[in-house]
């Protein structure tokens, strides 16, 4: 064992010195935080004002191996939900969730990722708890990516 490895080991050792500590601070920091926006989210489905689905979008697309770019159109998913779901801004104007074919021109901005300048590393952070969240619990894609959100 070099010195770096058993650095880091002391490091963590003196943080968590039982396993219970560990569990005591995964159940405070991660469990908790992810219940409490499940729970929220449940009662407010309807994306958050302004920018959660280009969020939402930008996490799918770093999930996917890429990175938004500034400009970049919708997915048709997001462009999907966003109708679907709402969004919680009063005066929003958007196609019906029924319209078979949405145009990203008919959305506020032309339907462009405007999110695309923040740095990725806080999305790829989400994308672990997502894919938890969605492919082992069984949220759903939005579910999980809230949830990835707050623990990231």
């Amino acid at each position: 064992m070099n010195e770096e490895q058993s650095g880091s080991r002391g490091f963590f050792a003196t943080c968590f010195p039982t396993r219970a500590a560990l569990g005591l601070a995964l159940t405070v920091c991660v469990c908790v935080p992810v219940l409490l926006v499940a729970l929220q989210t449940a009662q407010n489905p309807k994306f958050s004002p302004i920018d959660e689905a280009a969020h939402w979008d930008y996490v799918k697309r770093v999930a996917g191996g890429s990175v938004p770019r500034m400009g970049l159109l919708l997915e048709q998913s997001t462009l999907r939900e966003e109708v679907c779901r709402g969004t919680a801004l009063e005066g929003l104007v958007v196609p019906k969730c029924r319209t078979p074919v949405l145009k990203a021109s008919s959305f506020p901005g032309g339907g462009q990722q405007y999110e695309a300048h923040q740095p990725p590393t806080y999305y790829a952070l989400t994308v672990p708890v997502r894919w938890l969240g969605h492919d082992v619990l069984g949220f759903s894609d939005v579910g999980a990516t809230r949830a990835g959100t707050v623990s990231a």
